[in-house]
């Protein structure tokens, strides 16, 4: 069912803005917090989180955020040090910001 979709995106006017901090250790593990805000309650988004190894973004999971939460992520091992991590990185979410800062 997607309903959810019609009553967010259709039917609601909320758009959400994100900040993603984010610290990539020397061993290539990946820790950080995602943090929605500007919803209601109900508000429940799938957000992509990406890395770059330097030949363009890679998807590597999502976080589910409800309202306005945060989520932490801790020590994600990747198979190497990539140069970035980003969420949205290819706009695949629509909100009203989307900072990213290590």
């Amino acid at each position: 069912r997607i309903d959810w979709f019609f009553d967010q995106w259709v039917y609601g006017t909320e758009v959400p803005s994100y900040n993603f901090d984010y610290k990539i250790a020397s061993d290539g593990s990946l820790s950080g917090r995602i943090s929605q805000s500007g919803v209601s309650d109900q508000f429940v988004m799938l957000v992509p989180v990406y890395v770059d190894y330097g030949k363009g973004w890679i998807r590597i999971g999502s976080a589910t955020l409800t309202g306005n939460s945060s989520v932490e992520l801790s020590n994600i091992r990747l198979p190497k040090v990539p140069k970035h991590a980003a969420i949205c990185a290819l706009n695949d979410v629509l909100a009203v910001s989307i900072k990213t800062g290590k």
